[in-house]
């Protein structure tokens, strides 16, 4: 991952030191289907990416019924990580009310215990 340091001299604090980091990636959904379900596509397109130097994707929607770990594997092989937003195409987050739909609840945490 790059890493650059900006500075700027003569602020009221004196000099403010900010560090930024870069992340090359790639928004990963050309349709409405859950793209992390082909194995195959999915190996080609991170080997692909990877050669390019993303080491980032950004899926919109996925089916949280189904199992992605054949996809997820294939991006982890080289070294790709994933942001994930949490709905599905018929969820979304309420903003007047702050609550999730229930579908959207469904969409599993790999990470979680």
């Amino acid at each position: 991952m790059a890493r650059s340091t900006t500075s700027k001299v003569g602020s009221p604090a004196g000099q403010l030191h900010v560090e930024t980091n870069t992340t090359p990636g790639v928004a990963y959904q050309l349709t409405d289907q859950d793209p992390l379900l082909d194995e195959k596509q999915c190996t080609l397109d991170a080997n692909m990416m990877a050669d390019l130097g993303a080491n980032t994707i950004r899926v919109y929607h996925v089916d949280p019924t189904q199992n992605h770990d054949a996809c997820m594997t294939a991006f982890a092989n080289v070294g790709i990580y994933l942001f994930l937003d949490l709905d599905t195409f018929d969820t979304q987050f309420n903003q007047v009310l702050h609550t999730l739909s229930n579908p959207l609840r469904q969409v599993p945490n790999p990470a979680s215990p």
